[in-house]
């Protein structure tokens, strides 16, 4: 008799996860989001898609691209899996999305006239930011004589002590990444 050495493999389920460190990049940056195979044999592949179109990436990882627009961006990957006896050829990662900052919005009250002795005034604001984050704000006197400026850094400035002229005021927002302003005279 002689023996004949026999191997018998178990199936296994090929499966993709994404990782990635942040959720949110500034404008002009690029970032690396890295694919963790399990079953994908010696040597799995890689199709990347970035808001559902085909991109190149390198093995396991995909760089963004430094000039994606402002916004959410979905990445996925599909996988194709080099082990023996698999139960499925490929597995598609659950998606994972990049947002690229979006600058504040910053909305300044029309501008106003005051008759001296009348010398003070609410200057009103709205600042929201469409990726969640709150902004940190700042009023500023562009032109103008003295002033005095109550609680710059809220939405809501009370200016006092007005003498005569034209003044400006600025009010400034920024987020993670972005700075913007708006003016009223």
């Amino acid at each position: 008799t002689q023996n004949i050495p026999i191997q018998i493999n178990s199936m296994v389920t090929p499966d993709v996860s994404l990782s990635t460190s942040v959720s949110l990049i500034c404008p002009g940056t690029s970032h690396q989001v890295t694919a963790t195979p399990t079953n994908g044999g010696r040597f799995p592949s890689y199709t990347w898609y970035l808001d559902n179109a085909v991109v190149t990436g390198s093995g396991n990882t995909y760089v963004t691209s430094s000039s994606l627009a402002p916004g959410p961006h979905s990445i996925y990957v599909v996988m194709g899996t080099s082990a023996p006896c698999p139960t499925k050829l490929t597995d598609i990662s659950g998606p994972v999305t990049i947002t690229v900052n979006r600058a504040p919005q910053v909305n300044v009250s029309d501008g106003f006239t005051l008759t001296l002795p009348e010398n003070s005034a609410i200057l009103n604001a709205t600042v929201t930011d469409p990726d969640g984050t709150t902004p940190a704000v700042s009023w500023s006197k562009v032109t103008g004589g003295n002033s005095s400026m109550s609680n710059p850094a809220a939405a809501t400035l009370s200016v006092s002590n007005l003498q005569g002229g034209n003044y400006t005021f600025r009010l400034t927002a920024t987020d993670n990444c972005t700075s913007v302003y708006d003016d009223v005279a």
